[in-house]
């Protein structure tokens, strides 16, 4: 598989993104008497960032798995939710959140790696957000692989 222009930049902030996020968690990341709670949540989200920064060599070497990974990778930065028993947030390279329910700034834009998985968190209110950089990267990855796959068939036939 070649990849075009768009996709290698979505790869690249992708690699770019999870790199940094790893960089930050394995730095973070508390001891093993720290508590079971913590430990299993910089475990996740160590998983993750790992997951995101391999799909995203892979994609970028070429690889059907690393597509597919990459499709994954952007799902999973959709949502943002903030709640006071429960916080969710991943964004590898670029965030654009778009709040439906918040405070009043609307958009928030991040660059680097914000990553935010937490039990009973001490946030005040409900916040929902959608990241729009993750869903245009998804829908343009979705549309290519679609593309892909038709013209895969058309060859076959």
């Amino acid at each position: 598989m070649k990849l075009n222009t768009i996709q290698r930049v979505i790869v690249a902030i992708q690699i770019a993104g999870s790199a940094y996020g790893l960089i930050i968690i394995l730095t973070a990341f508390p001891g093993f008497d720290s508590g079971g709670i913590n430990l299993s949540i910089y475990s996740v989200l160590l998983a993750v960032s790992a997951f995101s920064f391999a799909s995203g060599l892979l994609f970028w070497a070429g690889k059907n798995t690393g597509y597919f990974g990459s499709i994954v990778t952007h799902a999973l930065q959709i949502p943002m939710i903030m709640t006071t028993a429960f916080s969710y947030k991943l964004a590898f390279g670029i965030g654009v959140f778009l709040k439906v329910i918040g405070p009043i700034n609307l958009v928030s834009l991040n660059l680097g790696a914000p990553t935010i998985l937490e039990v009973a968190p001490e946030s005040q209110g409900t916040i929902i957000a959608v990241n729009l950089y993750a869903v245009f990267a998804l829908m343009y990855l979705l549309r290519d692989w679609k593309k892909a796959n038709e013209q895969s068939i058309q060859t076959i036939a």
